[in-house]
């Protein structure tokens, strides 16, 4: 990524880079290529726990290797609310190999903010460091709705708790919700 990042800005270094507009700058990023499994393994059944960013982008990472069985299980009945996020350029290459951001991306680009710097500031806002660090600020509410939307909807499921998990003898995963009800998997992954 980072020989691919001073490519694209040239003998200038990565100040050019950091002048790049949203359009610019998700047009000359590179996408993630997420390999395909082997067709035994995406057969598995994965369950993912958490429905936030991080477990929404285990489920579109492992739909994009061509995993069919996944679904994620999420505690709150709904998409939860958040505050701001800063998304590096390396974050953005994953996003947009998932078709989050870029041209025909879930994510409105609109939704993006180019940002430049990065401040540490006194409790009365006086700054007392800043320094340049590129990145783009998006709503949490925002890429989350942007990752949900390329899953399919029946892959997620909300208000529903994971009470406890069990290993069995055949090596597959029982996961227990709150409410008593189980569901099995071959492959559990925490992201709450």
């Amino acid at each position: 990524l980072a020989q691919a990042l001073c490519h694209l800005c040239g003998p200038q270094g990565m100040g050019t880079f950091t002048d790049l507009s949203i359009d610019e700058l998700t047009s000359a990023l590179p996408s993630l290529v997420v390999p395909k499994a082997s067709p035994a393994v995406a057969n598995s059944r994965v369950v993912v726990v958490g429905g936030s960013i991080g477990g929404l982008a285990v489920a579109a990472c492992l739909r994009a290797a061509g995993f069919s069985k996944v679904q994620v299980y999420e505690r709150s009945p709904g998409l939860g609310v958040g505050a701001g996020l800063g998304l590096d350029d390396a974050s953005l290459c994953i996003l947009k190999g998932l078709g989050v951001v870029g041209d025909g991306g879930t994510l409105p680009k609109t939704s993006l903010q180019r940002k430049r710097w990065t401040e540490e500031r006194t409790a009365e806002g006086q700054v007392l460091h800043r320094q340049p660090y590129p990145y783009c600020a998006t709503l949490y509410s925002a890429l989350q709705q942007a990752l949900v939307a390329v899953l399919p909807e029946e892959s997620l499921m909300y208000g529903r708790k994971v009470a406890a998990a069990d290993t069995m003898p055949d090596r597959a995963v029982r996961v227990h919700f709150d409410d008593s009800s189980s569901t099995e998997c071959d492959l559990l992954i925490a992201a709450d």
